[in-house]
């Protein structure tokens, strides 16, 4: 669906929405021994255990941005996710708290094309693909003028997306760990077409969803607030999660999608992986997905899609 968005400098947030998800979900969080508090400002300390983890943080909504970023940073979120994560974003990671988890990721681009045929996307071939992507899109230009394009048909370098996992804590009865797992997204331009994208993650087998939350956030030019958007769609399987969201006509959008993983305390100190996807259609509607553990299969469709496979280490019991 193509979407028009005026100029206007407005921030809609729905913050009873993330206190009221992110107060039951911390009511579920054994309250651990052993901490300091950590002034942040005159008027706002936190409470940072000894493994790290930063204890939830009440009244997000009315702390300033440059406070959020302070206590995201001793969440050890890294300096380049603070500077773009939308504060919507922040204020519901800080309202969590815990923190943020080493993790190794690889990643992988592929384009569909009109053909039917899945391209690997490398530095050795992109250029080819790039030929390939500008005739797939005046074809598809000339046949639909309502989903005309903007731009050129690049997506390489204009979207990025990573994998995050913060660390809550165990559950009341000492049997879980408790992850965040967010899959982020951004757009740094304007996307070449507006269909219904859809992103989605899976874990291994053993490890289970609680809840799941999608946003996206898109900023009409570079003065104005990030504007705040639920995704359409969100559909939970035993081994996954998919979110279809709306992307907007504007400059950029930074979205998420996030699920809390149960993690049992068997797995302690283990190797553990999880995964995402991101596809981007060129042309027809929401693209079907195939869930289980460890696996996103997507219906053939033209456009992009992007895979991330991320390992992380569970923690100490």
């Amino acid at each position: 669906m193509k979407k028009y968005v005026m100029c206007i400098s407005v921030l809609l947030l729905f913050f009873s929405t993330i206190t009221q998800a992110s107060g039951k979900e911390n009511s579920m969080i054994k309250v651990d021994l052993g901490a300091r508090h950590i002034s942040i400002s005159a008027e706002l300390k936190i409470t940072k255990y000894n493994d790290g983890r930063i204890a939830p943080v009440e009244n997000v909504k009315s702390i300033p941005i440059v406070d959020l970023d302070r206590i995201m940073k001793e969440m050890n979120s890294s300096e380049e996710e603070i500077k773009a994560y939308p504060i919507e974003l922040k204020q519901q990671i800080v309202a969590k708290g815990g923190v943020k988890v080493k993790t190794s990721t690889k990643a992988k681009h592929y384009y569909n094309s009109l053909d039917g045929i899945r391209h690997l996307v490398s530095d050795s071939n992109k250029d080819e693909i790039l030929l390939l992507q500008e005739k797939d899109r005046a074809t598809i230009r000339q046949k639909d003028k309502t989903n005309a394009p903007l731009g050129s048909s690049k997506t390489d370098g204009i979207w990025s997306g990573y994998i995050n996992i913060y660390y809550l804590g165990k559950n009341p009865a000492n049997t879980e760990f408790i992850y965040d797992l967010y899959t982020t997204y951004r757009w740094d331009g304007y996307p070449n077409f507006f269909i219904i994208d859809s992103v989605a993650n899976t874990w291994d087998a053993g490890i289970s969803s609680a809840s799941s939350l999608g946003a996206n956030n898109y900023q009409v030019d570079a003065t104005s607030n990030f504007i705040h958007e639920s995704f359409i769609d969100i559909v939970r399987k035993p081994g996954g999660t998919k979110g279809d969201l709306d992307l907007a006509y504007a400059k950029s959008n930074y979205g998420y999608l996030r699920d809390q993983l149960r993690v049992p305390v068997s797995y302690s100190e283990t190797t553990k992986q999880v995964a995402s996807s991101y596809v981007h259609p060129w042309v027809g509607g929401v693209v079907k997905v195939v869930l289980s553990y460890l696996s996103i299969s997507w219906n053939t469709f033209t456009g992009d899609e992007w895979h991330l496979d991320t390992t992380f280490t569970v923690a100490k019991k």
